[in-house]
């Protein structure tokens, strides 16, 4: 599909078009798992640039045939415009925690987008929850899937058992299990492919030595804490975080932007490939420019 996003006379047609283009990005993925070929992704990119500033002036389609569909996608891209519209997020487990407002905002947020096959970033800054909010997401929707379904969290070395304290302090351990994934490459290959705890925890500095065996291996969610860490494409660890396999990915990080609009970029190409265009597009429409801007701020 050929979208030409200054071509507003598709306007009134992208509450019926949006939400079949998102539920085809899961399936070319689980037909096509290992192509290159983001052309979902790109039309979704050019949808959302028909996306007017004010939603309210946005009408249902009125045809028979698409009401149903006009009414569902208008009803999702209010959530996707404001977090704060989404309908209450059934949590099905229990925390041992009195969640704050804003944890219950963020907990929506997530975890609605990853309904819709949407990835996403939580940029809170330090202090405020995000490891808390990102497990309650990821526990609560494991046990809304088909038979065991096994994540993976990847976080700087300092953080690996803050994990697994808090998986411990605030979930029922009987009901959910984590593990670190350590110790020499064989046993740290045979963590892995074991899969019987419902969530892996493990650093950035492990993941180029057991690369082979994760890639083997297809995780429900895939959380990068401290996600700066792939800011660099160019890396050989960025690479081959990219080329790992996960149904849904969130990326933790307070620090989105550190240096340059670039490493936005390299976060979103492991959410989202070809969302915000090739690398080299992307930098000469707006990394100079807005890098310049930002620094001035």
């Amino acid at each position: 599909m050929q979208i030409n996003a200054s071509d507003m006379s598709l306007m009134p047609y992208l509450p019926v078009f949006i939400l079949p283009v998102i539920k085809s990005i899961q399936a070319s993925q689980d037909i096509y798992p290992d192509s290159t070929d983001n052309r979902v992704m790109k039309t979704l990119a050019k949808l959302l640039q028909l996306l007017p500033v004010n939603l309210a002036t946005m009408q249902r389609q009125e045809n028979t045939r698409l009401k149903a569909a006009s009414q569902e996608g208008l009803d999702f891209l209010k959530v996707f415009a404001d977090n704060k519209i989404v309908h209450e997020y059934d949590l099905k487990i229990k925390i041992k925690a009195k969640l704050r407002d804003y944890q219950l905002e963020g907990i929506n947020w997530m975890a609605r987008l990853g309904q819709y096959n949407l990835n996403c970033a939580l940029c809170d800054d330090m202090g405020l929850g995000k490891t808390l909010q990102s497990l309650a997401v990821v526990f609560n929707e494991s046990i809304q899937q088909e038979g065991h379904v096994c994540s993976l969290i990847v976080c700087p070395t300092s953080l690996t058992y803050n994990w697994l304290a808090e998986v411990n302090k605030f979930f029922d351990n009987e009901q959910f299990t984590a593990v670190v994934v350590e110790g020499t490459t064989a046993q740290r290959q045979a963590i892995i492919r074991d899969r019987k705890a419902d969530l892996l925890i493990m650093n950035y500095e492990k993941v180029n030595g057991v690369f082979d065996t994760l890639k083997e291996q297809k995780f429900f969610y895939l959380v990068l804490d401290e996600a700066h860490k792939i800011k660099n494409s160019k890396s050989k660890l960025t690479q081959n975080i990219k080329g790992l396999q996960a149904e849904r990915k969130l990326v933790l990080t307070g620090t989105p932007l550190q240096n340059k609009v670039s490493e936005l970029w390299s976060l979103f190409d492991f959410l989202m490939p070809d969302f915000l265009e090739e690398e080299t597009t992307f930098n000469k429409t707006y990394n100079k420019y807005l890098t310049a801007n930002i620094k001035k701020m």
